[in-house]
């Protein structure tokens, strides 16, 4: 199974402290924002590449080359499974994502 690391709701990489963490996934779509880029302007969307305790990589347009980002300045553009944070859109789960399987068990196990 691979190792998944998060977007902490406290903005650094985890590896899934909370329930609020989002799933940092390889191919996931993202916003960069600078520091210094108003709230009201579009941001730089590229795909996440790879990711380690310190930054997230991400592929800007369409360049070869992945850029190492703070993950505070990244928005999710894409829903990912909770479980085993495959992108939703596309509707497609890992082999051992219980979601997948029985959607109601994984709530059940949930809620022991």
């Amino acid at each position: 199974m691979t190792t998944i690391k998060y977007k902490c709701i406290q903005n650094r990489i985890c590896d899934g402290c909370t329930t609020g963490c989002e799933p940092l996934t390889i191919g996931r779509v993202v916003v960069y924002r600078s520091p210094h880029t108003p709230d009201n302007a579009p941001g730089q969307e590229g795909v996440i590449s790879s990711v380690n305790d310190h930054y997230v990589f991400v592929r800007y347009g369409n360049s070869g080359t992945s850029q190492a980002t703070p993950v505070d300045r990244l928005t999710f553009i894409t829903q990912s499974c909770s479980e085993c944070a495959h992108d939703l859109s596309t509707g497609e789960h890992a082999d051992w994502c219980m979601t997948a399987r029985d959607p109601e068990a994984l709530r059940r196990l949930r809620n022991l």
